[in-house]
């Protein structure tokens, strides 16, 4: 699992550049890996984080990043939710969010993305022809947007030749 982790984050880092492009234009590859058990046998924290780093700490690069989630060693309880770091709540969220009704888990994670995460259970939560119809209309808004943008696209390149004919 380590050798895994550390190839797919170098290969997210590695595959952005094509020949010709600057180091530049690297983007950071940051891999988030959550796990129900443990990656490393000895460690009890809840959130792991590797980067370059020297043998005094001292961080070479945040470009490549590899932060592992061990659910199984979290330490929260839910009447401390409210105090819980954010690793802590996300962490507790993905343990426990399919045992809790969506109107607890709206209450307990007012925050944006869990009301998002929620909604998504709900739907995967719903019967087939809900979900499919669900994905459907997904579908459609995404198809539409990437239609809308071809067609924006199109007029960005035809814009030069528009005066090519002459005056109307």
């Amino acid at each position: 699992m380590l050798k895994r982790l550390a190839y797919y984050d170098s290969r997210l880092f590695v595959d952005q550049l094509r020949e010709g492009d600057a180091y530049q234009a690297l983007r950071p590859a940051i891999m988030i890996c959550v796990l129900d058990g443990r990656l490393l046998r000895d460690s009890s924290d809840l959130h792991l984080d590797f980067r370059l780093r020297d043998a005094a700490g001292r961080i070479l690069t945040d470009d490549l990043q590899i932060h592992v989630l061990q659910l199984t060693n979290i330490g929260i309880a839910r009447e401390h939710l409210p105090t819980a770091s954010p690793v802590e709540r996300r962490a507790f969220f993905l343990l426990n969010a399919e045992k809790i009704p969506p109107d607890e888990l709206r209450e307990l994670f007012p925050e944006p993305e869990f009301v998002e995460a929620t909604g998504v259970l709900e739907v995967i939560n719903q019967t087939p022809e809900k979900r499919d119809k669900y994905i459907s209309r997904l579908k459609y808004q995404l198809d539409e947007a990437a239609r809308i943008e071809y067609t924006r696209e199109e007029s960005r390149q035809l814009k030069p030749f528009a005066n090519f004919y002459g005056p109307k």
